[in-house]
């Protein structure tokens, strides 16, 4: 009898000795790790293009590269215009070797270039001024200058007037093609100091 008790008490104490064992070998999942994981696989990637330092590359502005297209295309335009402006005349001058009235080429763009061309021949001086020209349907023009011009012929001798307005008149005459002219005096008409008027277009003068 009492080796039954023993045998049935060691049968129980083996018994519990077994269940830690059993619940040790259960797997179990930890809930953080779970969740991070789920978080992660969740998120998009960011599409935008990196570089290998994870800069992000720039994007080239094609505005600003047909900005500086079309400015260049404007330039090229406005050389080529200003070089289509431009022709050949001839500007008559007093020749300070011979003192002959003589001509010579210039490029020129419009009828002020032709003035500065006369100035710088010596004709005219840094006071003179056009002031405007006028072409006529009947090939005539009127050529408006200012005051100090007029003071600039006065102050010649016959021969010096004559070379002066000759100049002038024969530049213009050729360079226009027109067959007179009309000198004005800051909008009136030109009278010279030997009493010269030259309201009935005129054409051009022979030097003797």
């Amino acid at each position: 009898m009492k080796k039954r008790h023993i045998a049935a008490c060691l049968a129980v104490l083996t018994s519990l000795a077994l269940i830690p064992g059993c619940s040790s070998g259960r797997e179990t999942k930890d809930p953080e790790v779970t969740e991070k994981q789920e978080t992660t696989d969740t998120t998009e990637p960011d599409e935008t293009p990196t570089d290998e330092d994870g800069v992000q590359d720039d994007v080239p502005d094609d505005s600003q590269n047909g900005d500086a297209s079309a400015t260049e295309t404007e330039e090229q335009d406005d050389g080529q215009s200003t070089e289509a402006d431009q022709r050949s005349v001839t500007v008559y001058y007093v020749d300070d070797l011979s003192g002959v009235v003589v001509g010579k080429a210039a490029e020129i763009r419009d009828e002020f270039d032709i003035w500065n061309v006369l100035k710088y021949s010596g004709i005219l001086t840094e006071e003179c001024e056009l002031l405007s020209i006028k072409l006529n349907d009947d090939q005539t023009m009127d050529l408006d200058f200012n005051r100090a011009t007029a003071e600039r012929i006065n102050s010649m001798g016959t021969t010096g007037e004559t070379e002066i307005i000759g100049c002038i008149v024969n530049t213009y005459l050729e360079a226009y093609d027109c067959t007179g002219i009309r000198l004005l005096e800051e909008g009136e008409d030109f009278v010279s100091s030997h009493g010269a008027v030259f309201d009935k277009y005129p054409g051009r003068i022979e030097f003797k």
